[in-house]
């Protein structure tokens, strides 16, 4: 009973550490490939968004449209995000002094 009990924490404890390696490279594996892009100037950043973006491993049908939403939904902030970058870099000095 004793031998039992200590097998299953330990069978327990491997499934766990599984699945938080699983999770872990997953993560960071996203992490990485949308940190490159801080570094890219305006082109080459939605170049290099649109190329590597895309997951070759992905089958099953409602993960690809996730993924597709997905992307999306990351293109349409990095477009909003390069417009606000823009406005804010346009501004003249009676724009700058009445938001402050």
């Amino acid at each position: 009973e004793r031998m039992d009990y200590i097998t299953m924490l330990i069978t327990c404890n491997l499934m766990l550490f599984a699945s938080l390696l699983y999770k872990w490279t997953k993560e960071d594996r996203k992490a990485k490939q949308f940190g490159l892009f801080e570094e890219l100037d305006k082109q080459s950043r939605f170049a290099q968004a649109a190329l590597i973006s895309w997951d070759h491993s992905v089958w099953n049908k409602r993960e690809v449209e996730e993924l597709k939403h997905t992307l999306f939904d990351q293109f349409s902030l990095m477009v909003l995000e390069r417009q606000i970058a823009d406005m804010r870099k346009d501004r003249d000095l009676k724009q700058r002094l009445k938001l402050a």
